[in-house]
C-alpha cells in the first residue's frame, strides 16, 4: 500500500493513506488564509468501529508510556464532512477538492475551525480509504512513519475519528482522524471495550481430529472429569478455529513428557508435560494473539520420549470458533 506524508512545507501527493502535521494552527492561517468561523457542534455518535480505533490507538500510546486521548466531537464533526466529501465528489486529499461544507481548498485546520475547533494548538491529520475495519487501518498507519508520529506526538491531546461508508463510491471506505493540542469543551472518553473472554472445549469435542492411538483417563480433577492422553508415535490431535486466541489445557506430571506443536504448519515447537508431581488443568502453551482469521494447531507425540511416557489434552481455551 502507498503512503504519503505531509507536513506544511511539502506538497501533497495523491494515495491511500496520508498523514498531515502541523505545529501550531495560528501561523497555518496567517500563511494560508483561513477564512472560516467557529461554530460549536452537537454531540457526535459513534461507530463501534470508530471506538475500536480510539481504543487500539490509546493502548498503543499508553503501551509507549503516553498518555490516552480524549474525543473531540468537534474534531469528529469535521472527520465526518471530509469523509463524506470524499466519498461523495470521488477525491482522496487532505485539502477538500469539493464539499457541501467547505470552500475549495480548505485545509484540515479550516474543517476544524468551522466544526467548532478554532484553538491555536497544535493539529495533525490521518486519512486513509479502502481499509474495512479498526484494525486495518491501525496496522497500516502503524506501519506508515508519518502516520504514527501523528499516533504518537505528546504534544496532541484530542482526537477526533470519522468512518465513512459509500456503495459505489471509489474506495466504499474513508477514514479521517484528526488530532488537536487543546482539550476543547467537547472532549470525553469512549468506553473501553470488555476484555474477551474464551470458550473453553473439552477434549471429546467432535470438532478435534484426533490420530494414533489415544486413551480416556476419568479423574473428577480434570476440565469437564476427563482428559485424553497418548504415547505413541503417530499420536495427535488438530484443531481449526476462526479467531485470534487458542490455549492448550493438559494434564502435566511425573508419566508425562514431551509433546511438539505448531501453528498454522509453522515450526514445530517442544513443549514438556513433565512434573515433579501430578497437577491438572495446566495452560501449558498458547497461540499469543493472533490475526483475526482461521488458523490450525497440531499436537503430537515427540518420538523422542523415553516408552511408556505420555502426552494429554484436557481441554482448549477459544477466543473465536472452532470449524
Amino acid at each position: 500500500m502507498r503512503t504519503s506524508v505531509l507536513s506544511r512545507r511539502t506538497a501533497l501527493s495523491h494515495s491511500r493513506l496520508l498523514g498531515l502535521s502541523v505545529a501550531a494552527l495560528l501561523l497555518f492561517a496567517v500563511l494560508f488564509g483561513a477564512v472560516f468561523t467557529t461554530g460549536a457542534q452537537g454531540a457526535v455518535s459513534y461507530s463501534a468501529q470508530e471506538i475500536a480505533f480510539v481504543n487500539l490507538l490509546n493502548d498503543y500510546r499508553a503501551a509507549n508510556g503516553m498518555s490516552r486521548l480524549l474525543v473531540s466531537d468537534m474534531i469528529s464533526a469535521a472527520c465526518d464532512r471530509h469523509n463524506s466529501d470524499m466519498a461523495k465528489y470521488k477525491f482522496f486529499s487532505h485539502y477538500s477538492v469539493k464539499s457541501d461544507w467547505f470552500a475549495a481548498n480548505a485545509t484540515p485546520w479550516d474543517r476544524m475551525k468551522l466544526s467548532g475547533y478554532g484553538y491555536s494548538t497544535s493539529k495533525g491529520e490521518n486519512i486513509a480509504a479502502g481499509q474495512t475495519t479498526a484494525a486495518q487501518v491501525f496496522e497500516a498507519w502503524k506501519a506508515s512513519s508519518g502516520h504514527r508520529a501523528n499516533m504518537l506526538n505528546s504534544a496532541f491531546k484530542v482526537i477526533g475519528v470519522s468512518l465513512v461508508t459509500v456503495s459505489g463510491s471509489p474506495y466504499t471506505y474513508y477514514w479521517t482522524t484528526d488530532f488537536g493540542g487543546y482539550v476543547d469543551p467537547t472532549a470525553h472518553t469512549v468506553a473501553q471495550p470488555p476484555a474477551p473472554t474464551t470458550s473453553r472445549y473439552q477434549q471429546n469435542d467432535a470438532h478435534f481430529v484426533y490420530s494414533g492411538t489415544w486413551a480416556t483417563f476419568t479423574t473428577a480433577s480434570a476440565s469437564g472429569g476427563s482428559y485424553k492422553r497418548a504415547n505413541t508415535s503417530g499420536a495427535s490431535v488438530t484443531v481449526t478455529f476462526t479467531g485470534t486466541y487458542l490455549a492448550w489445557i493438559a494434564t502435566a506430571g511425573t508419566t508425562l513428557s514431551k509433546a511438539y506443536v505448531s501453528l498454522d504448519g509453522g515450526a514445530a515447537q517442544t513443549v514438556d508435560l513433565a512434573r515433579s508431581a501430578v497437577a491438572y488443568q495446566q495452560k501449558v502453551w498458547n497461540t499469543g494473539t493472533l490475526g483475526s482469521g482461521r488458523h490450525t494447531v497440531k499436537i503430537w507425540w515427540n518420538p523422542s520420549n523415553t516408552a511408556g511416557k505420555y502426552i494429554s489434552v484436557d481441554a482448549f481455551d477459544v477466543l473465536g470458533t472452532l470449524n
